[in-house]
């Protein structure tokens, strides 16, 4: 199953050469554990009922990566402060120091994101509403 589909199992991260489809998107598969999962599923949720449109997966995931994109440099910047990490073992059982270790990372990353320069996008929406209002992370303008 594919993670266009918010399947917790994929059976592996590979990527196909751009373009070899003709679309130029490359498809690439990842492994959630449940609880990132359901993060994942209710971030699509949110932004379908906010866009009122039907966005898949790869919508969202796109997105975001263009916002990390975007915060690279700062997210570059703290990571340089991790320093060595050891890898935590996939194996059964191993999900507290597998938790532990994301969450450290995702430290960073929201960090990052925080400490990045305002995103250039337009700020009103066609209903006249500020983007970004109610996250106060978020510094578009």
């Amino acid at each position: 199953m594919s993670a266009e589909h918010g399947s917790a199992h994929c059976r592996n991260e590979q990527s196909t050469p751009s373009g070899s489809d003709g679309s130029g998107l490359i498809k690439r598969e990842f492994v959630l554990s449940a609880e990132t999962d359901e993060s994942l599923s209710r971030l699509v949720q949110v932004l379908r009922g906010a866009t009122r449109s039907r966005l898949t997966y790869s919508h969202v995931a796109r997105a975001i990566l263009i916002g990390i994109e975007h915060c690279m440099t700062t997210i570059a910047r703290e990571a340089s402060a991790l320093g060595p990490m050891k890898l935590p073992s996939n194996a059964k059982g191993r999900d507290r120091d597998r938790e532990a270790f994301e969450r450290r990372l995702a430290g960073v990353l929201l960090f990052g994101i925080r400490s990045a320069p305002s995103l250039d996008v337009p700020s009103r929406t066609a209903e006249g509403s500020r983007i970004g209002q109610d996250c106060p992370t978020a510094s578009l303008s």
